[in-house]
């Protein structure tokens, strides 16, 4: 998403990947280098040259023009590219003719016989429409211009691929999924990034908890850019004969701001909503997203991957590389081979080994990449961490403790008995939790509403923060009905008991969080939280709301239970005791942990009041 448009977006991300490939602490408690290499080796040699591009309308069902551009190989050295080539297609709001979504892509795949083709979406760029912003008229345009891809297009073999982060990666997702499957039978594979698959994430709501301001702020940036394509240098307006197309969509994507208010999982975020149609995907997936796209000015939340990744069928090939980066591709020296190597094995039917790769590729903010059968639940060992008085890593917990949930947490900070802090203490061991932690609260509220947030930090042995070693979650207490397939979908508050017990997991954005012994875990609780950090990064003073969720605006007094009777808990995974370990290219060589070591000394499997570590229900 792009609420402030592509410039600050590039700055932000850049902000990201800076902080995500620097600043990892490895562990002191080093033992011998145990991981295994992982090189992607593509078998299509760069020989050709790029020819200029060539543009096609495809028309959608209701008549639509879809703008379709394609870049191809051209001889280069006495090396003719076939006459017809697979082609990998990017469907995006952000461009407009002659300009590339991603130069990088484009220069590695068509110079080893692909070609690039970029869809303009409808609403955006040279195509005609409105704004459908991951419905089902998207899905359905892009579906048929894949199907031209494979049936019509003159410079190709009938073999489809596609590329995208963000949006595109979404769009792909969208057609993949939610496409005819007729259509998209030439679909073999895609390379997907941070995709956007949801409009309310996309608008950072969060499991009933709006973002301040940042719902209105994204579908007016998609307005605008529908008349200013891309909001490039010198606003090029859209061509005339598209301008009538736009107006007649856009009350209805404005209108749905208003729920922003609620929370409320409505009708319209159903209908803009592309996870439940990921198990219909055949197309062989790569999907990558970073721990640290956590910024909404320009960020897609990594909590799109519950319900998304692990979703995928198991007949349908996959692999995934989730890493401490923003929202980019992996800051990886073998990125490119990856991309290329994945395309080989599955356009071209190269044997590249894609189909022999892990499932997914973890990396923790100690820098360490290893192997595990899926993401963002690993089937990992279970910890826990018991909430008690200011404490955290409790065994035999007892007692409670009440804060206001009461305005907004700012730039400066929070207004004091408004918020409330667990820390543990030096921890005996190193501690590693990943996947999607919970925070499993039992709360009683004086008022019959609250909107909870928590936030989650980690620091050394010397009390510094460990770089990007942080996420956050929320929960409104008013939507509170089980999850479906981890995705939340409440179609409508309903107002919470008032002064008993009441059960109120809180969901933390997926992550991988390494702190060595020593160090120390703090999850702050309050009624907001500050979600933007990408500013600050910069040095660039931040306005005192920018990013918060927002607040019940109730100033309702709760109580945080944390006794044998209502144990409140950090529920995470850990790493398996004996992890499959990877040397990626580009990454430390070595040394790595030792293992295992990953449940703080034993003091995250210890039994609480008795009871041995689980996975919460949602």
């Amino acid at each position: 998403m792009q609420p402030m448009g592509r410039r600050l977006l590039g700055i932000v991300l850049s902000a990201l990947a800076i902080a995500a490939t620097t600043g990892f602490n490895h562990a002191s408690e080093a033992g011998p280098d145990l991981a295994r290499p992982f090189t992607p080796t593509p078998l299509s040699p760069a020989i050709y040259d790029i020819a200029a591009p060539v543009h096609t309308i495809v028309k959608a069902s209701d008549g639509v023009d879809l703008f379709v551009e394609a870049w191809l190989p051209a001889p280069r050295n006495g090396n003719v590219p076939p006459a017809r080539v697979p082609v990998v297609v990017v469907a995006t709001p952000y461009v407009v003719s002659g300009t590339i979504e991603s130069q990088r892509t484009l220069d590695a795949v068509v110079r080893r016989g692909y070609g690039y083709v970029q869809l303009h979406v409808r609403g955006f760029g040279d195509s005609g429409g409105c704004v459908d912003l991951f419905g089902p008229k998207e899905a359905d345009d892009t579906a048929r211009v894949i199907e031209w891809l494979g049936t019509e297009a003159p410079y190709s073999n009938g073999v489809v691929g596609g590329y995208g982060v963000s949006y595109p990666g979404g769009t792909l997702v969208n057609a993949a999924g939610r496409g005819d499957p007729e259509k998209t039978k030439y679909l073999k594979a895609i390379v997907i990034g941070a995709p956007e698959v949801s409009e309310y994430d996309a608008r950072w709501i969060f499991d009933g908890v709006p973002s301040f301001l940042l719902g209105p702020l994204h579908v007016l940036n998609y307005m605008g850019q529908s008349y200013f394509p891309g909001l490039m240098p010198g606003l090029p307006v859209a061509t005339p004969q598209h301008l009538l197309e736009k107006p007649p969509c856009q009350p209805a994507h404005m209108v749905s701001t208003l729920d922003d208010l609620n929370g409320d999982f409505t009708p319209y975020f159903a209908a803009h909503e592309n996870r439940p149609y990921v198990p219909r995907i055949k197309a062989a997936v790569l999907m990558t997203h970073g721990h640290a796209d956590l910024v909404p000015i320009g960020g897609v939340p990594p909590m799109v991957q519950a319900g998304l990744f692990d979703h995928i069928a198991p007949s349908t090939p996959k692999a995934g590389i989730f890493g401490v980066f923003g929202h980019s591709n992996p800051p990886r020296a073998d990125w490119v081979n990856t991309m290329v190597a994945w395309f080989d094995k599955w356009l071209k039917g190269l044997d590249t080994g894609a189909d022999q790769w892990p499932v997914a590729q973890v990396q923790g903010t100690d820098g360490q990449w290893r192997a595990e059968p899926n993401w963002p639940g690993t089937g990992g060992p279970a910890g826990q961490l018991a909430l008690g008085k200011a404490t955290l890593g409790a065994t035999a917990p007892s007692g409670q403790s009440g804060y206001i949930d009461l305005g907004l947490e700012t730039t400066l900070g929070r207004i004091p008995g408004t918020f409330l802090t667990f820390e543990t203490p030096p921890l005996p061991g190193r501690l590693e939790m990943t996947g999607q932690p919970v925070l499993d609260l039992w709360l009683k509220l004086g008022l019959p509403d609250a909107h909870i947030a928590a936030k989650l930090e980690t620091f050394d042995a010397a009390g510094n923060p460990i770089p990007n070693g942080f996420t956050y979650g929320l929960r409104s207490a008013s939507h509170l009905a089980p999850l479906v397939d981890n995705r939340f979908g409440q179609a409508k508050g309903k107002l919470p008991r008032v002064a008993v017990p009441l059960r109120v997991p809180v969901r933390f954005q997926p992550t991988d969080l390494v702190v060595p012994a020593g160090g120390k875990v703090r999850i702050t609780i309050a009624g907001s939280v500050i979600v933007n950090t990408g500013l600050a990064q910069l040095g660039i003073p931040e306005p005192l709301f920018l990013g918060p969720s927002q607040p019940s605006f109730l100033p309702t007094p709760v109580n945080v239970l944390h006794n044998c009777a209502w144990v409140s808990a950090l529920r995470f995974e850990m790493p398996s005791a004996t992890p499959d370990l990877l040397r990626v290219d580009g990454a430390p060589a070595g040394p790595v942990m030792t293992y295992p070591a990953s449940n703080a000394g034993g003091l995250a499997s210890a039994p609480v009041c008795g009871q041995l570590p689980y996975k919460p229900a949602l």
